[in-house]
């Protein structure tokens, strides 16, 4: 029965060493989530930004004078 009970041990111990592994792991991926969540949240913010230059770019276009257009003359 005592080498039953040493088997149980190390297959414990190899358990546990692995549980400790697995933790250490899970939390080093969440803080790597945590940082990409991050930068992605800024990659967004940058394309709203883009987005409103894009928007006002196109409203200055289409108010343009079709007039103003043939004699030379244009918003930007």
């Amino acid at each position: 029965m005592e080498n039953v009970k040493q088997l149980i041990v190390k297959e414990v111990e190899k358990i546990k060493v692995s549980l400790t592994a697995y933790r250490a792991s899970h939390t080093l991926l969440e803080e790597e989530l945590s940082k990409n969540e991050k930068y992605i949240d800024e990659l967004v913010d940058a394309l709203a930004e883009y987005k409103v230059v894009w928007d006002i770019i196109e409203k200055e276009e289409n108010d343009i004078d079709i007039n103003d257009v043939y004699e030379g003359k244009t918003n930007g």
